[in-house]
């Protein structure tokens, strides 16, 4: 678990800051230690799953009026190493053979582990209003355009909150209506390769 996975999961689960979790009296720490971003241990259901409780990919793109969002610097490995905020759930890795790029394929290390993790732990939102990026750029809906996002060609309505399947391919889009075709025939077929 990375330093903001941790931080993460304290505030999932020691909500009044007690040391405790809230949901099983435990120690915070301890449910943390065992790869927990939420108590499971409760009769409260969770969603979020262990770390390591899965491993599945997806293919897909975010574009910002037309161009495609380079996430060359959001390598899970180059992060870490830079002691930059990251998840160990929900990332994206450098390393794939070419014509891969970093970024092409996103990656999720446990069940349940939904989109709005990814960006905030590289310090980005993402909702059905805006994209913000790390650089603190915000694109919102505005009389042109407004963050579009779909799932296997079909609009959804999840945004943040989606939870993706193992081979899904997403576009993240916010633009006019003119291009998308092109944004969504764009979308990498790399994550069978996983």
């Amino acid at each position: 678990m990375t330093s903001y996975d941790k931080e993460l999961a304290t505030k999932l689960m020691d909500k009044n800051h007690d040391g405790k979790c809230d949901i099983c009296g435990m120690s915070a720490e301890m449910c943390i230690s065992s790869g927990q971003l939420q108590c499971n241990m409760g009769s409260q259901k969770t969603t979020m799953g262990i770390l390591g409780s899965q491993h599945i990919h997806a293919d897909w793109r975010i574009y910002i009026n037309g161009i495609k969002l380079d996430l060359s610097d959001k390598s899970h490995m180059d992060r870490m190493k830079k002691n930059m905020s990251v998840s160990s759930f929900i990332h994206v890795d450098s390393g794939s053979p070419q014509p891969e790029k970093t970024g092409d394929v996103l990656h999720m290390h446990a069940t349940g582990i939904p989109l709005w993790v990814f960006f905030d732990s590289i310090e980005m939102k993402f909702n059905k209003t805006c994209i913000m990026l790390d650089n603190t750029d915000s694109f919102c809906s505005d009389n042109k355009s407004v963050p579009k996002f779909y799932v296997n060609r079909k609009l959804n309505n999840e945004y943040e909150n989606y939870i993706f399947k193992d081979l899904d391919k997403i576009l993240i889009s916010y633009s006019n209506e003119t291009n998308l075709n092109q944004q969504l025939n764009s979308i990498t077929d790399f994550a069978k390769n996983h």
